[in-house]
């Protein structure tokens, strides 16, 4: 046997929630990962570090936040066979659409890289489909109510203005900074400041909309039209096809995502009411391109 050291690095993102450390095992594990038979060694609370036993063979180091999330919340290192002790260290780092999970430091094996790009995906669905369940429901609630032509309906937070209608519900969604659904669409949005990503100051949105593109992984490519930049991309979810057209916008002090989500078989109708909500956006200094 050998020791490893693992230390969690002090960081206010998920700082409330412990993570959970497993050695892969194919004789004794109690737990699937990726695939992977393991067995739990134990748990760091934010700030922590502990050192526990390994088998001397090759293995992968897993951490998870939990086993609901573990099929995309989840982050390993490949060691080495060897006998001498083992240091590591990591913090969870903000991203929504991997459930804000634990990353260790300097892991550029490509497995592990490959393994942070499919669970961005696999999150990022996770997330879009409970906006959308959430609409849908919404919908189903609501549809037995007769209305006339909806009114305007400005919608405003610190740093960020859109005018949608009143059939717009203002909801929360973990992972989101804010979300309006109707019976038809959903409006998703996403605010990243400099603050938490400063690499992102020197970006146009047409960058980042590119590197969104890049990170999830989407057969897209960012279009720019009459001052706004947005792609395109959808997605099936239960049988159904939801299309979505994400625009990028940027402020003084953050980059903001705004996704149009619809049923596939309704964004022809709704692709200029689409545009509309997206040119209505404002947000707290000129945008930038």
């Amino acid at each position: 046997m050998r020791n490893i050291t693992i230390s969690r690095t002090k960081s206010f993102v998920g700082c409330m929630a412990s993570t959970k450390i497993y050695v892969e095992d194919p004789a004794f594990g109690d737990t699937t990962i990726n695939n992977t038979s393991c067995r739990k060694l134990g748990v760091l609370k934010n700030g922590e570090e502990k050192t526990f036993q390994i088998p001397e063979e090759a293995c992968k180091i897993f951490v998870i936040q939990d086993k609901l999330s573990k099929g995309f919340c989840n982050e390993f290192y490949q060691l080495e066979a060897g006998n001498a002790p083992v240091f590591l260290k990591g913090q969870n780092r903000y991203n929504p659409a991997a459930g804000n999970c634990f990353r260790f430091d300097n892991n550029h094996n490509a497995d592990a890289t490959a393994n942070r790009k499919k669970n961005n995906k696999i999150g990022l669905w996770v997330l879009i489909a409970s906006a959308i369940i959430g609409f849908i429901i919404g919908y189903l609630l609501t549809s037995g109510i007769l209305k006339g032509d909806p009114d305007p309906k400005t919608f405003s937070m610190d740093g960020f203005r859109i005018t949608l209608t009143e059939e717009f519900k203002q909801t929360e969604q973990e992972g989101f900074t804010v979300c309006y659904e109707s019976e038809n669409m959903a409006v998703i949005i996403l605010e990243e400041t400099f603050a938490d990503y400063p690499s992102f100051r020197d970006y146009t949105v047409q960058d980042y909309a590119e590197t969104a593109i890049d990170i999830y992984d989407l057969n897209s490519d960012p279009v720019t039209d009459n001052g706004l930049c947005y792609y395109e991309y959808s997605a099936v979810s239960e049988g159904k096809t939801f299309c979505y057209l994400a625009f990028v916008y940027k402020s003084g002090d953050s980059f903001w995502l705004v996704q149009f989500a619809t049923l596939e078989s309704e964004l022809a109708e709704l692709r200029s009411t689409i545009m509309d909500y997206a040119r209505s956006v404002e947000v707290t200094s000129e945008l930038a391109i």
